[in-house]
């Protein structure tokens, strides 16, 4: 295992991306059931009036939703940004073997 404090931010953020692949595929098909639950939940399900709706009802629905769309909003954007720093890194190494060869 490489010391990752000697790796360059592209390579770690390329070992991230790999590791993580299958598990934000599965997060991003969570997701989608969640928000098709939440909007069946929305327009089909009457909202009841008892004190605990927040417990039971539509409205912790709703929450798990809105939760759930900040972490894949994360998820998203650490994975744009993982993908363009190996973009900028494979770049550079391109560039750099370009100069070897000439």
């Amino acid at each position: 295992m490489p010391n990752p404090e000697l790796l360059e931010t592209g390579v770690l953020a390329a070992m991230w991306l790999a590791a993580l692949d299958p598990y934000r595929y599965a997060f991003f098909v969570g997701y989608i059931v969640l928000a098709l639950v939440t909007l069946a939940s929305k327009f089909t399900l009457p909202l009841p009036a008892d004190a605990w709706t927040w417990v039971s009802g539509t409205l912790l629905i709703e929450g798990v939703f809105w939760g759930a769309s900040v972490a894949a909003l994360m998820v998203w954007g650490l994975a744009l940004l993982a993908s363009q720093l190996t973009g900028e890194l494979l770049a550079r190494e391109q560039q750099t073997a370009e100069a070897a060869a000439t």
